[in-house]
Order: structure tokens, then C-alpha cells, then sequence
């Protein structure tokens, strides 16, 4: 990938795809940073190995960051020769922040799908009948994974803590129809 960001023509036989001759021809000055998602440490060792970034969601448990994902990333960079501080490391930060606590909460079930259990979607492969076992959820399953505030210095403490275990790149994911207004009271407010 890295060598067709260079505008060069590409021949490359790997395990899984095959190119002969392929070239991208409109390449941006500066290249492309690759980024890597992962959710567990074998995959953020590689993005520590390999990327310029790393890529991970919110909601998970302290441990998970600080305990497995970051040290991995680290462990990465250091086994490949890199600096661990020249990799981004980017979280998506769902967050459901509202002035109105009641909205706030009820807002997370717009993504409620998310809060399915394995155990709950097992059986489901239709997205409406997906939507349907989502909508019986109870609210307190559906947020569980959201940070869930109604107070700025609530919002800026629960967000501030994915900052000291070591992600520096937040994005941060409203749920709800309005992301307009989502952004216009973070910006006031926070």
C-alpha cells in the first residue's frame, strides 16, 4: 500500500492479493498516513510496527487502553526501531452530552444495535429484526458503552481520562439525529 502511495507502478505476489503493474496516478503531496484499527493488542502491535496511527473506540474499560492497546502500541514502535510517541493514537469517543440528563441518556438509543450482546445477536442475519431486539433493550444496556453527561465538567473528566492513558487524537461520535446541535452545545459548553 505504502508503495503505491509513491506513484510508482507496483508489482506485489503477497498471500492474499496479487498486483502487476498498478500505479495510482493522482498522488497527494505529503503521501497518506496509514492508520490501524484494532481492539485488542496483537492487531495494536502492529499498528505500533507498521502505522502512523493507531485508530480505537471508546466504552471498553480502562484496562483495555491502559493495561493492553497503548503498551502494545509502544511495544510495537520499539520492536520496529520507532519513536512510540510519533504514532497517533486516535479514539472515537462516543458521547451523548445534553443539557437535559433525560435526553442525554435517551439519545444513546439511536445506536442501540451496538449494545447487543453476541448472545443477543446470535441468531439475528435480518437488520430489522437487528433494530427490533435493539429497541427492547433497556436504556441502561444501551448506554452502557456511551459516556452519558449532562454537566461540562462531567463530559471534559470522563473524556479527559482516554488522555492520560495515552490517546492524544480524540474524534468524538454524538449519537442522535442532530449532530449539528450535538456540536453546537460541545463547543458552548466544553
Amino acid at each position: 500500500m505504502r508503495e503505491l502511495w509513491l506513484g510508482d507502478r507496483v508489482d506485489f505476489d503477497g498471500e492474499y492479493y496479487k498486483l502487476k503493474g498498478a500505479s495510482i496516478y493522482d498522488v497527494p503531496e505529503g503521501g497518506i498516513p496509514v492508520y490501524i484499527a484494532a481492539g485488542g493488542p496483537v492487531v495494536a502491535k502492529y499498528a505500533g510496527r507498521a502505522g502512523d496511527g493507531f485508530i480505537c473506540t471508546s466504552g471498553k474499560g480502562e484496562e483495555l487502553y491502559k493495561d493492553k492497546l497503548i503498551p502494545a502500541v509502544k511495544e510495537g514502535a520499539e520492536a520496529a526501531g520507532r519513536n512510540a510517541d510519533d504514532i497517533d493514537r486516535m479514539i472515537e469517543i462516543k458521547i451523548s452530552y445534553d443539557p437535559d440528563p433525560k435526553l442525554a441518556l435517551e439519545n444513546t438509543r439511536f445506536w442501540a444495535p451496538l449494545s447487543l450482546t453476541a448472545e443477543q445477536k446470535h441468531s439475528i442475519d435480518d437488520p430489522i429484526e437487528m433494530e427490533k431486539a435493539a429497541d427492547a433493550l433497556p436504556i441502561e444496556q444501551v448506554a452502557k458503552r456511551w459516556i452519558v453527561a449532562s454537566d461540562p465538567d462531567e463530559a471534559v473528566e470522563k473524556v479527559g481520562q482516554y488522555v492520560t492513558w495515552g490517546l492524544n487524537h480524540l474524534v468524538f461520535h454524538a449519537p442522535g439525529h442532530d449532530q449539528r446541535r450535538f456540536l453546537d452545545l460541545f463547543k458552548k459548553d466544553l
